[in-house]
């Protein structure tokens, strides 16, 4: 009889559905593998597609980031928030400007994200684009309506992280958007500074062909010549002692 009550308890054990929050930490793995069958899998059996753990990365979050567009446009038609954010602060929308690409991307906006949502650091999907030189995906954010003067904590714009890693090009989009050449960060650093004490020529050229201020200064006093003469950029100190000054700095 024992046997048989043993049989019958290790019978029903098997036979209980699996834990939802197993399901849901299988699904947060296999979005972030991009393993699209198991994902649809898992949704079927039950599994959240906003499910998170104490980091609230969602599925939808890490095959962004991980750029896996099949998995993304799956787990929106099954409903995921486009806007979750991470305890960061971090969206979709923001993990993929980081580290995915443009079929991605697209397959988000498709759905109406918040393009201009801020991380805690108070940077938004555009920041994220430029800072990492993609122009491509820089592009379809201000054909969205991405806004170029927005600032992080730090206050620091889109076109100011263009200028510190160089990206000359991107720099022309965001300028050609409306972007303030002159904009000054929490520290009084504008673009053409950060250009400048980077030693990026192209960034700066740019800069100055839209008129920056190559007199302005940080709150420290600091020009941007003084920055470049103290990063020994001999070439780029030239370029600015021969540009005239502009209206602003006269005033």
């Amino acid at each position: 009889m024992q046997a048989l009550c043993g049989i019958a308890a290790l019978t029903l054990l098997f036979s209980l559905p699996v834990c939802s929050a197993d399901l849901n930490d299988d699904l947060i793995g296999a979005a972030r593998r991009g393993d699209l069958p198991e994902v649809q899998a898992l949704v079927a059996q039950g599994a959240i597609p906003d499910a998170h753990g104490d980091d609230y990365l969602t599925p939808l979050i890490l095959a962004a980031q991980n750029d896996h567009a099949d998995v993304v446009r799956f787990l929106l038609a099954r409903g995921a928030d486009v806007n979750f954010k991470s305890r960061l602060g971090v969206t979709a929308l923001m993990s993929v400007a980081r580290s995915g690409g443009l079929d991605t991307m697209e397959a988000l906006l498709e759905r109406g994200p918040s393009v201009d949502s801020r991380n805690a650091n108070g940077s938004t999907a555009l920041m994220r684009a430029v800072e990492r030189g993609k122009q491509d995906l820089t592009e379809v954010l201000l054909q969205h309506g991405a806004s170029v003067n927005l600032k992080d904590n730090l206050g620091r714009t889109a076109l100011m992280r263009a200028a510190t890693h160089g990206h000359a090009r991107i720099e022309e989009l965001l300028l050609n958007q409306g972007a303030n050449v002159d904009e000054k960060s929490s520290a009084g650093w504008t673009a053409c500074m950060l250009a400048a004490t980077s030693g990026h020529s192209d960034a700066l050229e740019v800069l100055l062909a839209k008129g920056a201020d190559v007199k302005a200064r940080t709150n420290l006093g600091w020009t941007a010549e003084m920055l470049a003469a103290n990063k020994g950029f001999s070439k780029i100190v030239q370029r600015l002692r021969q540009t005239p000054e502009t209206k602003t700095a006269r005033q």
